[in-house]
């Protein structure tokens, strides 16, 4: 399980369900993958701390914010305003204004979304949806092959853990990553 904390600002976003998404800094420790549980809270490491969700990990990406665009797995995003809502801001502009301020531009992180725990479910559906996100990274080997890493794990844990109704179709489906054509490295 993998816990992310909220500012002040963000957290009635988070508890209403307006924001299902945070685009947070690489550092030491790897952030969750689809199909992984994360906690949200606010106030972490003081006497304010309380918990405002329970969600599963609907997928991660890496993704880096300019002055004047956002790109999301190697690809620009269209609609800056509309994504930069989902993250919580207003428009665009006062996203990267915040980027800028908070860690300057241009950022490189991961983009981490989410579905509130009782709305995600693995299904072949929701697994052939990140078949296809990796299909569109196919220019960005690397990271194709971090997210079929991710996805193939997501779908093995799972079907251990007795949460998906279909498992031989959800397998069937993941491995299909495999008709997709991009190096791969193994150390």
């Amino acid at each position: 399980m993998v816990a992310y904390n909220f500012k002040a600002r963000f957290a009635p976003d988070v508890q209403a369900r307006r924001k299902t998404q945070t685009i947070r800094p690489d550092g030491k420790r790897e952030h969750a993958k689809q199909g992984v549980a994360i906690q949200l809270y606010t106030g972490m490491r003081t006497k304010d701390c309380r918990k405002i969700g329970e969600a599963i990990c609907s997928g991660s990406t890496c993704c880096t914010i300019d002055y004047d665009r956002v790109a999301v797995g190697g690809f620009n995003v269209p609609g800056l305003d509309a994504f930069a809502q989902a993250d919580g801001f207003h428009d665009f502009v006062s996203m990267s204004a915040w980027f800028e301020e908070t860690h300057a531009l241009p950022f490189h992180g991961t983009l981490i979304k989410w579905q509130f725990s009782g709305d995600y479910a693995m299904t072949p559906e929701t697994i052939q949806q990140s078949v296809d996100d990796i299909r569109a990274m196919q220019r960005d080997p690397e990271s194709a092959h971090v997210a079929e890493e991710g996805l193939h794990q997501a779908v093995l844990a799972a079907i251990a853990g007795g949460l998906v109704d279909d498992p031989a179709e959800c397998a069937r489906v993941a491995l299909t990553t495999a008709d997709i054509q991009f190096p791969r490295w193994f150390a």
